[in-house]
C-alpha cells in the first residue's frame, strides 16, 4: 500500500453517481523519489497507477486487484516539488460479471497527467 507513504488522501467528494473526485498530496519525502531520480524526483507511473487502485478501494471499501488496463496514457510529468497536490476523477461501474470497470483522470487545474481505463476485481 502506498497510502500515507507515497501519497495522502486529503479529501474525496462524490460528484455524481459513480463519480468521485479525490484531492491527493504526494509525499516528497517518500523513499521512492531517492532512486527515481536523484536530484530530480519524478513520480513513477506504476506508483500513480497503484494510487488510483487504492482510491478505488476507498470508494468500494474492500481490497481490489487491477485485472485489466484497456487504456493508459501518461501525458505530463509529475514531480512532487512542482505538483505536490493533484486531483483524481474516478468513475466506477459494477459489471454483470461482478468486476468493476473504471475510468480515471489524474489532473491539476487544466493539466492532465494520466488517463486510464480498465477493470478491477474483488480480492
Amino acid at each position: 500500500m502506498l497510502k500515507d507513504k507515497y501519497f495522502s488522501l486529503l479529501n474525496s467528494t462524490l460528484e455524481a453517481e459513480n463519480n468521485t473526485i479525490f484531492e491527493l498530496s504526494l509525499l516528497a519525502d517518500c523513499d521512492v523519489y531517492r532512486g527515481h531520480f536523484p536530484g530530480m524526483p519524478v513520480a513513477p507511473g506504476v506508483c500513480n497507477i497503484e494510487m488510483i487502485k487504492e482510491c478505488a478501494e476507498e470508494v468500494c471499501g474492500c481490497k481490489l486487484f487491477l485485472s485489466y488496463i484497456s487504456q493508459c496514457r501518461f501525458s505530463a510529468l509529475i514531480t512532487p516539488d512542482k505538483t505536490p497536490n493533484l486531483n483524481l476523477r474516478l468513475q466506477l461501474e459494477k459489471q454483470d460479471s461482478g468486476n468493476i470497470s473504471f475510468k480515471s483522470v489524474l489532473f491539476k487545474d487544466e493539466t492532465i497527467f494520466l488517463d486510464m481505463k480498465g477493470e478491477l476485481q474483488h480480492v
